[in-house]
């Protein structure tokens, strides 16, 4: 099975990493991000760059990282205290509209497009591609889906309890 991991690095990108971890222990091939090691970003501070991305512009990376979605059998989508930024809903969007399933860690209370919250519209769509199954809340329902039930990963570092909702 293939993966993407989608959502805000620059807020979440300790548990983006364990979660790419955890997965990979379970024999799940995630395909971006590729590597777990970041490097400075001088031109864009507010931009991750991964060790492997060092040469790269954020077009590249993203048409890049399209493309490795498309060849996933799910994307999974790294929301942050219920909030969801333009990029990584654009990709959900993608991947939907591939008819690749999607996984939100929770439930999405903020999206963000230009640095601002947007409309209660977008919001209604997320919850209809929820209602109509192309949007699943929690990686536990990508686990038993694809046969990897029974085994829990952590949704936060600090978790007493290893599970993802």
């Amino acid at each position: 099975m293939k993966v993407v991991i989608s959502g805000i690095f620059r807020k979440s990108l300790t548990e983006i990493i364990e979660l790419k971890e955890q997965l990979e222990s379970k024999g799940i091939e995630v395909l971006n991000p590729k590597s777990k090691t970041t490097i400075d970003n001088n031109d864009n501070p507010e931009f991750v760059l991964f060790a492997s991305e060092k040469n790269e512009d954020a077009n590249e990376l993203e048409r890049k990282y399209l493309e490795s979605i498309s060849s996933s059998d799910a994307h999974i989508v790294y929301v942050t205290s219920g909030y969801l930024g333009e990029t990584a809903f654009s990709e959900m969007l993608f991947a939907c509209s591939l008819g690749i399933p999607v996984y939100l860690t929770e439930q999405i209370e903020t999206l963000y497009c230009s640095g601002k919250p947007q409309s209660i519209g977008l919001l209604k769509a997320i919850e209809m591609l929820v209602t109509n199954g192309s949007v699943k809340i929690g990686v536990s329902n990508l686990l038993s889906n694809y046969n990897f039930g029974g085994r829990q990963l952590k949704l936060k570092k600090d978790d007493d309890v290893t599970y993802f909702s």
